[in-house]
């Protein structure tokens, strides 16, 4: 039997794209269309060559977009054409607005405007968590509360279907071998501007860090001149080939996500099978991935989140965590986002 095309549209080959394109292979011919830029003056070429491969693509049966936004449009707008179905995976970025830290699609002209056209010209929205269409963030206090798409939409009427991310337990062991002697770890891309190091929870950690002396923290991916001022107890490595993170979650007791804003993170979600409690902000699908194996912190008051630390540490005394491990291994199965997303697919394809 013929499998159908699905074009897939994306901004580079991250992770978790590439892991899309791979568990949508199982049951569709998938053809990347990637649209990738570094500077915004390259966008008018790079649009003009994506509506001739869009154009040259003649034969699919739907169009897939990793996030809303410029590379969006046209691909939405050609199914619209061709009365094919056009599904938008939301993440996070493309469903907020937090102006004080210049963060979010919605917060920015004039890319607000295409992400809002991009929405209303695909026929389906898939996003990683119900949040990302509508939630209330209180733990950044100084944006707007209410966030996801349809709080800067309301009157955005779409199929929405959420399928959260999934994970290859075999990927990310459980050792019982290694000492767990780091404390504290997280992971975040080593972008130290200001603004960024607020919205992963860097300098709320740094805190934690001051209040507890005696714990180990660790952050990869952070190096340079900013953090010269950091604690002593915390340890900056430089970013590491995901391959090579179990090894690093292996020796952590506690990781933690304190960020301001979040989709659904997979740092978070990958350090969890590797056996570490998870303290995490309470922001977006965060306290759902966590459940009761983690450690939910409700504000950025530092004593309050060195008080959480400590709850966080006590789960994690008696070795790896294999609650952790199991939440995410029984909720969040790579098998269980390819059987939602091809089925998703499928139905919209035979019911265009």
């Amino acid at each position: 039997m013929e499998r159908s095309v699905l074009l897939h549209v994306h901004q580079g080959q991250t992770s978790f794209v590439a892991k899309d394109a791979r568990l949508l292979s199982a049951a569709f011919d998938v053809r990347d269309l990637p649209l990738t830029w570094k500077r915004k003056s390259q966008l008018p070429f790079l649009l003009l060559k994506q509506a001739v491969q869009l154009l040259f693509n003649r034969h699919w049966s739907a169009v897939v977009v990793q996030f809303a936004g410029y590379h969006a449009v046209l691909p939405a707008l050609m199914a619209r054409f061709r009365r094919k179905p056009c599904f938008i995976i939301t993440g996070g970025t493309d469903c907020v607005s937090f102006p004080s830290l210049g963060y979010g699609h919605f917060s920015k002209e004039p890319l607000a405007t295409m992400t809002r056209i991009s929405f209303r010209l695909c026929s389906h929205i898939l996003p990683v968590h119900a949040s990302l269409m509508q939630s209330r963030n209180t733990f950044q206090r100084n944006d707007p509360v209410d966030q996801g798409v349809l709080s800067f939409m309301p009157d955005l009427h779409k199929p929405v279907t959420e399928i959260s991310n999934g994970y290859d337990p075999n990927a990310w062991p459980l050792s019982t071998h290694a000492e767990r002697s780091v404390d504290v770890i997280t992971v975040c891309s080593n972008d130290r501007r200001p603004s960024t190091l607020r919205l992963k929870g860097i300098p709320l950690l740094l805190e934690m860090a001051r209040l507890r002396p005696n714990l180990r923290f660790c952050i990869i991916g952070l190096t340079g001149a900013p953090l010269a001022q950091a604690p002593g107890n915390v340890e900056f490595l430089p970013p590491v080939a995901n391959h090579m993170l179990p090894e690093y979650y292996a020796r952590a007791k506690v990781y933690a996500q304190l960020s301001l804003s979040e989709g659904f993170p997979n740092a978070l979600c990958e350090a969890m099978l590797c056996g570490c409690t998870p303290l995490v902000s309470a922001v977006a699908a965060m306290p759902m991935i966590v459940g009761e194996a983690g450690v939910v912190l409700a504000d950025q008051d530092p004593e309050k989140a060195a008080e959480h630390l400590d709850l966080a540490l006590a789960k994690a005394v008696s070795g790896p965590d294999t609650a952790a491990r199991a939440r995410i291994a029984s909720h969040f199965t790579e098998s269980m986002r390819q059987e939602k997303l091809i089925r998703t697919i499928r139905t919209a394809i035979a019911g265009k």
